[in-house]
């Protein structure tokens, strides 16, 4: 299981991927789950704008979804040693 997105270094993560502190307050956002509309509201401005960070940061990662999105941080993250090691259980349940 991964620590919460919320106690990760994201000082060091926005390093890592060259990311401003606006990007980075977004994609923890949606990392949270949060909608475009959530993430207007939350930061007073319109859907548009938010919309508009995420092309930018999109174009910026070269990548086109925020699935691809999430598995980015998830590598940066991974390369700062943010991640605790694995467990030794997967999904499959196979330990071995």
């Amino acid at each position: 299981m991964f620590e919460s997105p919320s106690s990760w270094d994201w000082e060091r993560i926005s390093a890592q991927l060259s990311l401003t502190p606006r990007e980075s307050e977004l994609v923890q956002g949606a990392l949270a789950g949060k909608t475009e509309s959530d993430l207007a509201d939350a930061f007073s401005c319109s859907q548009h704008t938010v919309h508009k960070h995420f092309r930018r940061i999109y174009r910026k990662l070269g990548i086109s979804t925020r699935t691809a999105l999430v598995l980015r941080v998830v590598d940066a993250v991974a390369s700062i040693g943010e991640l605790p090691p694995p467990s030794g259980d997967n999904c499959l349940g196979d330990t071995s």
